[in-house]
């Protein structure tokens, strides 16, 4: 279970992202595209930042178990999408 869920973390993850900028760079006029993809970046930074503080507690609550089973169950969406 918990390879699996990691397998689905890194297909879900690096799909969206390319779609992300893909969509920024298609959609955002061109004046405004830097500023579209530096907001993307931005949130996959903050990400990165807070989600090591956020998964350390919430698997103090919950067990890194249930942790790995919520986050597998959460990267489904973007690999439905």
């Amino acid at each position: 279970m918990f390879l699996f869920t990691r397998i689905l973390q890194g297909l879900s993850g690096g799909i969206v992202i390319v779609v992300a900028m893909a969509v920024a760079t298609r959609l955002v006029e061109k004046e405004r595209r830097g500023s579209a993809i530096g907001i993307i970046l931005m949130g996959l930074s903050s990400s990165l930042v807070f989600g090591v503080p956020l998964g350390t507690f919430l698997s103090g609550i919950m067990g890194w178990k249930a942790l790995f089973v919520f986050i597998g169950l959460v990267t489904i969406i973007p690999l439905l999408v």
